[in-house]
């Protein structure tokens, strides 16, 4: 069975979105690859996310305290995708 494409191939792993003409990136689970575009997972306030962050909290209590939602980003408005890594702290 030959290997789905990327970005497909990461569905359910972290990536990072360079959105627009600024290159915005937008960052969470990859959670589906369509025609239209790609759906990942976000966090709804990242200055709260980075702010937790920096004071040290650790990145599973993160996940399951902070509030996500699935955002499609078709792809006319993607200037690329990578994996992005996560802390693990």
């Amino acid at each position: 069975m030959a290997e789905r494409p990327v970005p497909e191939a990461w569905i359910g792993e972290n990536v990072a979105v360079l959105v627009g003409e600024g290159l915005e990136p937008l960052g969470g689970p990859l959670l589906e690859v369509n025609d239209r575009g790609v759906v990942i997972n976000m966090f709804t306030n990242p200055e709260e996310l980075k702010a937790r962050q920096e004071s040290g909290e650790p990145a599973e209590t993160l996940r399951e305290d902070m509030k996500f939602s699935d955002m499609l980003i078709p792809w006319q408005r993607i200037s690329g995708i990578s994996k992005k890594s996560v802390d693990k702290s």
